[in-house]
């Protein structure tokens, strides 16, 4: 199991585990529109040559103004910054779905009618490998008071544990194994 830690510029912390990798093998769900489940996607990027602040901010005007023309049903998106290098790449782009099937029906506009123009205008900032982008469905787990009191918008430190159900275990006794932890934190914290 991996640990990462990053600096974030939204304030969530997220407990995820792994559901999948490329965009591809994404599996896909009957009724995901119909129950509360959100989707993470992380999306990593490389910074390319004319990457700096002012850069990134211009890249992220024109991502916002294709999503919002393209009318995708998606919840939001952040950007992460890991603390030490890694060959994975520079930071983060996450995406955050109400859905598998509004994330297919993005993903499959994105790559017939934007892709290539987008990696036209944007490749000497950021670039991005489809094959290493990876989906998550989000579990939320313990809320710590320090946390609630964050600004919004503020920086944060935050920690991910990327992983995998083994052999006998499943989301149901994840549930139970996250109701007892967070009795254990409140009687410690």
């Amino acid at each position: 199991m991996k640990s990462w830690s990053f600096i974030a510029f939204t304030v969530s912390i997220l407990a995820v585990c792994y559901l999948g990798a490329a965009q591809s093998s994404t599996p896909k769900s009957s009724n995901d529109a119909a129950n509360s489940r959100i989707f993470l996607e992380y999306v990593w990027n490389t910074a390319g040559t004319s990457f700096k602040k002012e850069a990134l901010d211009e890249t992220i005007a024109l991502w916002n103004a294709y999503i919002d023309n393209a009318q995708y049903n998606i919840l939001g998106a952040d950007i992460l910054t890991p603390h030490f290098e890694t060959e994975d790449g520079d930071l983060l782009w996450v995406l955050i779905w109400p859905s598998l099937s509004a994330r297919e029906a993005a993903w499959s506009d994105w790559n017939r009618n934007h892709e290539s123009t987008w990696k036209s205008k944007t490749s000497e900032v950021l670039d991005y490998n489809s094959e290493t982008i990876t989906l998550f469905e989000r579990t939320s787990g313990y809320s710590s008071q320090g946390l609630k009191k964050s600004a919004f918008g503020s920086i944060f430190e935050t920690a991910f544990n990327l992983c995998s159900f083994t052999k006998h275990h499943n989301q149901g006794t994840f549930a139970s194994f996250i109701i007892k932890y967070d009795e254990w934190i409140d009687k410690n914290d």
